[in-house]
């Protein structure tokens, strides 16, 4: 057991470094922390670098393929490549959130004036449609008595 963990001393440390980040992905997809669909990726990472991992003649083919000498250290460029499509996505991600957002603002500014607007020059149809209704909840009283005994109460 002494000599195996010397041996693959770098494979066990890499496979536990995985295996906990797919279980802490996990972990916050479950507790919703993290949207199913932004942890793909990071699953993507974990899986191919347990595979990689677990597959030492894969991993020692594809470092002689890309010219490294030290197999292990594959997996080095490997979380680079994928590190960099998860802040590529992110990019994307808050790109389209902050075009959103500026829309969002735009039409909350274009409303808010709106009923500024309405508030300091009412429409002239809805204004004898108020006074019926004051008079018919009022009684005999004018619309002006009306609004005092509610400003009253």
């Amino acid at each position: 057991m002494k000599d195996f963990l010397l041996t693959y001393r770098i494979e066990v440390v890499a496979f536990l470094a995985c295996f906990m980040l797919v279980s802490l992905v996990f972990e916050l997809v479950r507790r919703k922390q993290i949207k199913e669909k932004y942890s793909f990726l990071w699953f993507m990472t974990g899986i191919s670098l347990i595979i990689l991992t677990l597959k030492r003649d894969w991993l020692e083919k594809f470092a002689k393929l890309v010219g490294i000498y030290y197999p292990p250290s594959a997996l080095f460029l490997v979380l680079s490549f994928f590190i960099i499509l998860i802040l590529i996505h992110y990019s994307m991600v808050l790109s389209r959130l902050m075009s959103q957002n500026q829309k969002l603002a735009q039409k909350l500014a274009l409303l808010e004036a709106e009923l500024k607007e309405n508030k300091a020059h009412p429409p002239k149809d809805l204004q004898p449609e108020r006074a019926q209704e004051a008079q018919a909840t009022s009684g005999d009283e004018n619309p002006t008595q009306y609004d005092d005994k509610r400003k009253a109460a």
